[in-house]
């Protein structure tokens, strides 16, 4: 039998129940429900999603990994200069652009609402623009890692005298309905992968590892993986400049620079190839 009295034991729980929130402050609004629910009885219910809904989704991205490159170089057998080819071939785009808006509105219901009680997509997102100085930043911070992205990808065409993948170029657009298509295609891809790979599954496996630096390899790695399409030294890359925007992702507690720089690196890619 415990020697203090019942306040005193009343009392020594609320210290460790504060000193856990001020701990669980440290990390992204995701993360901190999901830390703060580990000091909460076991019957309130977590912002988590099961761990069956992750590795479901970490399965889906392999085996869409796994089968991509035979699906792009089958793409890429249609020679886009021809002119005879040119009408099938923008037909053919238009419609991989749908079935890509589609694809990505259903990845973001999977993570943000399948196996939840609710909406998590407020706390997927993280920090808003609550302040101007704020907007101010995220923006700044999204046009300097897009010009790094940049840099880095000329630095590398030009170095090894290397070209853009066929599985991209299968896919950008060249008509004006094409780029016009292609805006809204990056800015779901944008937002889509971003809530995936950095607020997602970023916010799931610290919360499974309790190792914020691990949760953001992992997601580098699956991000690379699933563009392996692209050649493995583009999916090396990818999964390089993911990293980048895991971290920038946890500093700023917010998707909203990654977002971005996402979108903007997508758009600038379809309007030079137009």
């Amino acid at each position: 039998m415990n020697s203090y009295p019942q306040g005193e034991k009343h009392q020594s729980s609320d210290h460790d129940a504060t000193v856990a929130v001020r701990e669980c402050t440290e990390h992204t609004p995701l993360e901190q429900r999901s830390c703060q629910s580990a000091h909460t009885p076991p019957n309130v219910s977590s912002t988590l999603a099961p761990r069956w809904h992750t590795a479901l989704l970490m399965a889906l991205i392999l085996a869409v990994a796994a089968t991509g490159t035979l699906l792009d170089q089958s793409r890429s057998n249609v020679d886009v200069g021809d002119v005879s080819s040119r009408g099938t071939h923008s037909l053919t785009l238009l419609k991989t652009y749908v079935a890509t808006l589609l694809v990505q509105v259903a990845m973001i219901a999977y993570v943000a609402r399948l196996g939840r009680s609710g909406w998590a997509l407020g706390e997927l997102l993280g920090r808003g623009w609550n302040t101007v100085p704020r907007a101010v930043s995220d923006v700044l911070l999204a046009l300097a890692a897009w010009a790094s992205v940049a840099s880095l990808e000329e630095l590398w065409l030009h170095s090894f005298r290397a070209r853009q993948g066929a599985a991209i170029v299968a896919i950008l657009p060249h008509a004006r309905a094409e780029t016009a298509a292609w805006m809204l295609v990056a800015l779901s891809v944008g937002v889509s992968e971003e809530l995936v790979y950095r607020g997602y599954l970023q916010a799931q496996m610290t919360a499974f590892t309790g190792r914020p630096a691990v949760a953001i390899i992992v997601q580098a790695a699956l991000f690379g993986l699933a563009h392996g399409n692209q050649g493995l030294a583009a999916a090396f890359r990818i999964g390089v400049y993911a990293i980048g925007l895991g971290v920038l992702a946890r500093a700023r507690r917010s998707l909203v620079p990654g977002i971005l720089c996402h979108v903007f690196t997508d758009v600038v890619a379809g309007l030079a190839r137009a």
